[in-house]
């Protein structure tokens, strides 16, 4: 394998671990999940179903959609997407079991509103460094992030348009689940706002800041390429 293969294969696994990480602290903080994931979030949290499962089923929902969006320009490719999202589930176990494991050590067991603030920050930065990173690879995508690119292509906008549109149905989708089955709202809250603005900023810093290099690396961008752009 060529040096530029192996650091695609690890800027992607790296992304990967980066954002199940994000996505764990987001849970832990207490102050409302991101959007993306408040629907595993809230079907774990209400019928006491295992996160890790919960997040596949909603992934595969999601992989559903993106097949209907695409239409007839679905590839096979696109059920990648199944193994991505096993791998995905399977290591937000893992990490939830090691937060877990930690969190009564380090104080976080109950945490204090700076404590909250502060994995909130760390949920935010970690969860948009991470897709970021798997975006930038240009392998498989994320569900999610495969059915924003294929709402904002079907609404005739951008990928930023529908990733706003995933945001938005992932929230009301949640609202509705904790509202019919248990009378009130789980895992909405000012963090999950927060979620909504602050992570694609982050986005956008990270690649401003490093998506060439990381591009260029993996033998995704020459220097000619870069140097014209």
């Amino acid at each position: 394998m060529k040096r530029e293969q192996l650091y695609r294969l690890g800027f992607y696994l790296g992304g990967i671990v980066t954002l199940a990480v994000g996505n764990v602290l987001s849970t832990k903080a207490l102050l409302g999940v991101s959007p993306i994931i408040s629907p595993a979030y809230a079907i774990s949290s209400i019928w006491k179903i295992d996160f890790g499962l919960a997040t596949f089923g909603v992934y595969l929902v999601f992989l559903a959609v993106e097949l209907l969006l695409l239409g007839r320009r679905r590839t096979w490719t696109v059920l990648l997407q199944i193994p991505f999202s096993l791998v995905f589930s399977l290591l937000l176990n893992v990490f939830i079991a090691g937060y877990d494991a930690l969190a009564a050590p380090l104080g976080l067991d109950a945490p204090t509103l700076w404590q909250k603030i502060l994995l909130l920050t760390g949920s935010v930065v970690l969860t948009g460094v991470g897709a970021a990173m798997i975006v930038n690879m240009q392998l498989v995508p994320s569900p999610p992030d495969g059915m924003a690119k294929a709402a904002g292509e079907a609404l005739r906008r951008g990928l930023g348009f529908g990733k706003n549109v995933v945001d938005l149905c992932c929230v009301v989708a949640s609202t509705a689940l904790g509202l019919i089955a248990a009378r009130t709202v789980v895992g909405i809250g000012p963090g999950t706002l927060v979620a909504m603005v602050a992570i694609g900023r982050c986005i956008a810093l990270f690649n401003h800041f490093c998506r060439e290099r990381m591009q260029r690396a993996a033998g995704l961008l020459s220097a000619e390429a870069s140097v014209q752009e």
